[in-house]
C-alpha cells in the first residue's frame, strides 16, 4: 500500500524549493528536451513559465488516454503535463530531497511511468497524484517490469521526437 506526498495540503512546504537553482535548472534542461524536441519551442517562455502551461500546446489532439485526470485539482498541476511523467521525474527527485531531505529517494520506471519513491511507502509524484489520483496505480505503471535507479541518481532525458501531424484518412485505422 503506497501513499502520495501531499501536494496540496503541504503545498507550503514545496514552493519556496520552486526558486532552488538546481531544480530550476533540472527542470529547464530537461523539459527543454520535450518543448523543443517535439515542437522546435525553447522552455520557458514568457507565457508558458511551467509545464502545466503546455497542456494541449502545438495541436497535439486529446485522446481518451489522456484523461480525465483522476487527482486533485491544486497549484501544483503547474508542475504537471500529461504524457510528460519522464521529462519531470528528475526535477520531482530534487523536490523530493529538497521537501523531505532524510529519505532515501529514488526514481522508478517502466516504458509506462516514473516516479520517484523512499524506498518505503511513499511517492513524491505530482504527475501520478493528478492523473491517476491513486498512489498503487502510479506504483504499478511504473515498477511494473521496470526498474529502479540508485538512491539520488537521475534519469538520463533524451529529447522527444518531433510531433507529426498526421492526415485523417478515411476508411484507414
Amino acid at each position: 500500500m503506497f501513499r502520495f506526498y501531499d501536494a496540496v495540503e503541504r503545498w507550503s512546504e514545496i514552493e519556496p524549493h520552486l526558486a532552488d537553482e538546481e531544480f530550476q535548472r533540472v527542470l529547464t534542461e530537461d523539459f527543454n528536451k520535450l518543448t523543443l524536441g517535439r515542437w522546435g519551442v525553447r522552455f520557458p517562455t514568457p507565457d508558458k513559465p511551467w509545464p502545466g502551461d503546455w497542456e494541449d500546446f502545438g495541436g497535439e489532439a486529446r485522446t481518451e488516454d489522456d484523461g480525465p485526470w483522476l487527482g486533485p485539482e491544486g497549484e501544483y498541476r503547474k508542475l504537471v503535463k500529461n504524457l510528460a511523467c519522464f521529462f519531470l521525474v528528475n526535477c520531482n527527485l530534487r523536490l523530493a530531497t529538497l521537501v523531505l531531505p532524510g529519505r532515501k529517494w529514488r526514481i522508478v520506471l517502466s516504458r509506462f511511468h516514473s516516479t520517484v519513491y523512499d524506498g518505503h511507502d511513499l511517492l513524491f509524484d505530482l504527475t501520478g497524484l493528478a492523473l491517476y489520483g491513486d498512489p498503487d496505480l502510479a506504483w504499478e505503471y511504473a515498477f511494473g517490469m521496470g526498474r529502479q535507479l540508485p538512491v539520488g541518481a537521475y534519469f538520463p532525458v533524451k529529447f522527444a521526437p518531433p510531433y507529426e501531424r498526421k492526415p485523417y484518412r478515411r476508411g484507414v485505422r
